[in-house]
């Protein structure tokens, strides 16, 4: 067998892996094999359909994280390959620009759906308070009602939540240490009143909302008592 044979021989075999699919290039990489450095490459491998096995470069820094990787060996006639699928898949996917300007659009189509659902039904409600409430319950990240996709009348739920912060003194009850439930029995008065003041046509029934848990417990103590 002559050199040529025996390095297509070598570039045929399989590659030596561990029982996690890893190689150790510490070892050495076989003849007809690379180092192909960069991250998250076996799964674009997979996607190629190309052999690989995850690189190992390094002992672990703490034991529960494994040794320490760095891109994957594969054939040597697979590089060409998996520069082109590497070029493919960063054009696919979307800059921080692109996720910037998603997010923006995507947070000015929420808010506008919840300002034109606040002005249907709260139609006394200053144009300024309508867009403040909006913007803020639709923030895209902060977990508020108009982020919710299973809360039933979300206009109305954040309409409420803009006047307990903004026309009471709820926060300031919280601040003193007034638990969140007596808070908002404290304030319900005022709350009400003002959303009905913004809703003429249709007189609104405010509630306190939930409990917490803490409340919910204590009740359960109390009850049993």
């Amino acid at each position: 067998m002559d050199g040529m044979d025996r390095t297509s021989a070598a570039a045929s075999a399989p590659l030596a892996i561990n029982s996690d699919g890893q190689y150790d290039v510490r070892l050495g990489v076989p003849v007809g094999w690379i180092h192909f450095r960069g991250k998250r490459l076996t799964v674009t491998c997979r996607a190629l359909g190309i052999e690989c096995a995850a690189a190992i470069v390094g002992d672990p820094i703490r034991k529960k994280f494994g040794p320490l990787m760095d891109g994957v060996v594969i054939r040597e006639a697979d590089r060409a390959a998996l520069e082109a699928g590497i070029l493919k898949r960063d054009a696919s996917r979307a800059s921080d620009e692109q996720k910037t300007a998603r997010k923006a659009k995507t947070q000015a189509a929420d808010t506008s759906a919840l300002v034109a659902a606040i002005r249907a039904e709260f139609s006394a409600m200053p144009e300024a308070d309508v867009e403040a409430c909006a913007i803020h319950a639709s923030e895209i990240g902060s977990g508020r009602v108009g982020r919710s996709s299973t809360a039933g009348n979300i206009a109305r739920k954040a309409v409420v939540a803009y006047v307990r912060h903004k026309f009471t003194p709820y926060d300031e009850l919280l601040a003193s240490g007034t638990s969140r439930d007596d808070a908002r029995m404290q304030v319900l008065p005022l709350v009400t009143a003002k959303v009905n003041e913004w809703s003429p046509k249709v007189q609104i029934e405010v509630r306190p909302g939930r409990p917490t848990r803490r409340g919910r417990r204590r009740k359960a103590q109390i009850g049993g008592l």
